[in-house]
């Protein structure tokens, strides 16, 4: 590598990892040899930071991670630097909204180390497990996000038409609100 780098950012999931959801052997080397040169490689994810925690293990890093799209920045030893949150009553209501009118969807809410869904057997639930090596737990936004006042992330799950039209209706409810969407071809 040439140049004079300060620090590298990377995504996670098709960046970094492979095929495998694995962190090649030439990479991870690569990352190494940038720590050791007093570079920090920075992971950023959607993932929460017990989803990207098995890959900063993995290349045996020491820097900081940004998580839920930069909805909360640890530092290198895992303490919160920066968060921002969807506000309890206002996640309520848009898990209420989901649930009323995206019913054929799958709903994941994640606040803090708390992954929440409906129905953990769900197929959608059961592939993000698979690829972030977490499990899931079933229960209900407003008891479970209550102390910690709010949530980090919503992840619909499911058929493309139905995902634009969620994404449709958030932007006229939430206009504010920051949206990732995967490439849909429909």
């Amino acid at each position: 590598m040439t140049g004079h780098f300060k620090i590298i950012f990377s995504d996670i999931d098709g960046t970094l990892l492979d095929s495998q959801n694995r962190v090649p052997v030439k990479t991870r080397e690569a990352i190494l040899e940038l720590e050791q040169r007093g570079i920090p490689f920075v992971l950023i994810s959607a993932r929460s930071p017990e989803g990207m925690e098995p890959i900063k293990r993995e290349l045996g890093n020491h820097a900081p991670m940004v998580s839920y799209c930069s909805g909360q920045i640890l530092d290198a030893d895992g303490n919160i630097l920066s968060e921002k949150m969807i506000q309890f009553e206002r996640a309520v209501a848009m898990k209420d909204m989901f649930d009323r009118e995206y019913p054929q969807l799958s709903c994941s809410t994640y606040g803090g180390s708390k992954w929440i869904v409906d129905d953990d057997q769900n197929a959608w639930v059961r592939g993000e497990e698979a690829i972030t090596g977490l499990k899931a737990s079933v229960g209900s936004v407003a008891e479970q996000f209550a102390a910690l006042g709010g949530v980090h992330k919503f992840l619909l799950m499911g058929e493309p038409r139905e995902i634009r039209s969620a994404q449709e209706r958030i932007r006229q409810v939430c206009p504010d609100l920051f949206m990732v969407l995967p490439s849909l071809n429909i």
